[in-house]
């Protein structure tokens, strides 16, 4: 779902920086690595948009849980 809606936006005319915790390949917008887990990540992560962009317009968080079992369980 994460990857359909950033490929909307940049559908859409609008840059895009995905996030995932795993390489991000085969986009044609940027992408960065980083676990959300890990506080350094995040720093290092901050860093990076501050020093490559001006500002962020839109931030979506598509962050997901799997609990190993069907919904309906």
């Amino acid at each position: 779902m994460g990857r359909a809606i950033a490929d909307a936006f940049h559908q859409a005319g609008t840059e895009v920086l995905a996030i995932d915790k795993l390489d991000i390949l085969g986009r044609s917008y940027d992408s960065y690595k980083c676990n959300i887990e890990n506080k350094e990540d995040i720093y290092d992560l901050v860093e990076y948009c501050k020093d490559k962009y001006d500002k962020i317009d839109i931030l979506i968080n598509n962050a997901g849980v799997g609990f190993g079992h069907d919904l309906l369980d």
